[in-house]
């Protein structure tokens, strides 16, 4: 009986994984490297800022914020690589951190770590996997009604959680869903 063999099965969800473990254990070490890495606004074009809107997914606050991340991530990323690809996975997270880190520091002050706007993009597109023209899945309603709604609600909370951040990255992998779905139909 032969050993199957591990395979690199989803190489922008298992470099995303590697590099913000790579992040938390620097961040465990040297617990100042969070300020570096979090998006923070006022905008200004700096070194610093352009640094945080891209590699505030990678660090979280704590190991339980990062576990909770990545579980989603690493069960979800899988699917939406074999579906859309992994260049466009990747393309899609780095566009859409910058969308959440950017209008996150136009809007607010504090700053804002971790990748719990990817796994509600994540969420949002793999649930829009099977749209169809003039259909709307009904497994998209009640995963909005339940993850966005949540955040909704949680706008009015004093929390460290960016709902914001929840909410637009599950708006982008809603609109990027619709996009490809509409795409494919053409």
């Amino acid at each position: 009986m032969q050993f199957p063999r591990i395979t690199f099965n989803a190489p922008v969800t298992l470099s995303f994984f590697i590099l913000a473990t790579a992040a938390m254990l620097t961040a465990t070490v040297f617990p100042q490297t969070l300020a570096v890495m979090a998006a923070r606004g006022p905008l200004e074009l700096s070194f610093n800022y352009v640094l945080g809107v891209f590699a505030y997914p990678l660090a979280h606050a704590d190991w339980m914020h990062f576990i909770g991340n990545f579980s989603i991530i690493l069960l979800i990323g899988p699917i939406l690589e074999e579906k859309y690809s992994s260049r466009f996975l990747l393309l899609a997270y780095l566009l859409t951190s910058v969308a959440i880190g950017f209008f996150h520091t136009l809007v607010f002050q504090s700053g804002i770590i971790g990748a719990s706007g990817l796994v509600f993009f994540s969420i949002m597109l793999v649930s829009m996997t099977n749209f169809r023209k003039g259909e709307i899945p009904a497994t998209l309603i009640i995963v909005a009604l339940l993850y966005l709604g949540k955040e909704v609600a949680g706008l009015f909370q004093e929390d460290q959680v960016s709902q914001f951040g929840h909410i637009l990255g599950g708006v982008c992998g809603t609109l990027v869903g619709y996009y490809v779905g509409w795409a494919e139909r053409r």
